[in-house]
């Protein structure tokens, strides 16, 4: 395959995965207003895709064996993908609840400018003027898209959008980490990440309430919503997020993965009935044309991959 046909087939692999998180906001709110807890909800995405995952194992089997070796060497990288996932996690959670759909996901992908800035630093990725001023532009219409109009118009800041903050700088290094240990199969990688949130999680929860709090989590919403995060997010989009990121330079996949929030922020719009004014629909179009126009761009970070 031509480094042209793997960069764009990391750009649709990386559009698939936005569109997978769709709803993730959606099964979030669902599990927190049945009375779960951020780490509760963690938990259940990962053990969901654990489970999901051990039950493919035999299909990937050799691929696991294949990459022993590179899991070795790695293993540190891998573990602070997994830290980097738990926390990241359970600051979404927690963002979700306390602001906007649109708030949270338009702040957490200014990854988007830390993946630029990291890029070049650790990865030695390329850029170019076009590309400075596409993402300048693109963060303008960030702005615009959390611009509120109650008595005036304000930027909303509180500490959700703190949180979302935070998550934004942690998507940024899990996609470099990514980028840098590409060598390990994905299927090892997810595998190992989300054995090591389950422990971590179940460690916190078990501190916090005993062991006789885990029968909680098989009542019927509880399973059912945490499968869907764990089906979605979980496995669909963090496996497509790796598999893109594999072909695609990390500041250009965190580019695309702009679609990810206006996906969101629309889902949001037509079940949650979040009201969007002309100038925050503006500012999405504004970030999309963005999108579209960085990832047309053939710099010589692309041509390397």
């Amino acid at each position: 395959m031509s480094a042209a046909s793997r960069r764009y087939a990391g750009e649709l692999f990386l559009v698939l995965s936005a569109l997978s998180f769709s709803f993730e906001w959606y099964f979030i709110r669902v599990l927190a207003n049945n009375g779960f807890s951020t780490f509760d909800i963690v938990f259940g995405r990962a053990f969901g895709s654990l489970l999901i995952m051990i039950c493919c194992l035999p299909f990937f089997y050799t691929r696991i064996v294949s990459s022993k070796e590179k899991i070795r060497k790695n293993y540190i990288f891998i573990f602070v993908l997994g830290c980097i996932a738990m926390l990241s996690n359970t600051l979404y959670n927690i963002a979700l609840q306390l602001t906007t759909v649109a708030n949270t996901q338009v702040i957490l992908y200014l990854c988007v400018f830390w993946g630029i800035l990291f890029g070049s630093l650790f990865l030695k990725e390329k850029s170019s003027h076009k590309k400075v001023i596409y993402t300048g532009i693109a963060f303008l219409g960030i702005c615009a898209a959390i611009l509120k109009n109650d008595a005036g118009i304000a930027i909303s800041l509180g500490i959700g959008e703190l949180f979302a903050l935070v998550v934004s700088f942690l998507l940024s290094m899990d996609a470099i980490i990514s980028r840098k240990i590409r060598q390990v199969s994905i299927f090892a990688r997810m595998l190992l990440i989300y054995t090591v949130m389950v422990l971590l999680s179940f460690i916190i929860i078990f501190y916090l309430h005993g062991i006789a709090y885990f029968y909680n989590f098989l009542s019927y919403p509880f399973l059912m919503y945490s499968l869907a995060l764990a089906m979605t997010s979980g496995i669909l989009g963090k496996g497509l997020t790796y598999l893109g990121i594999n072909y695609v330079p990390a500041s250009i996949a965190l580019v695309l993965m702009l679609l990810e929030p206006i996906a969101q922020i629309m889902t949001a719009y037509l079940i949650a009935d979040e009201k969007l004014s002309l100038l925050n629909m503006c500012g999405i179009f504004v970030v999309f044309a963005m999108v579209i126009l960085i990832s047309k761009k053939k710099t010589g970070a692309m041509a390397s991959v």
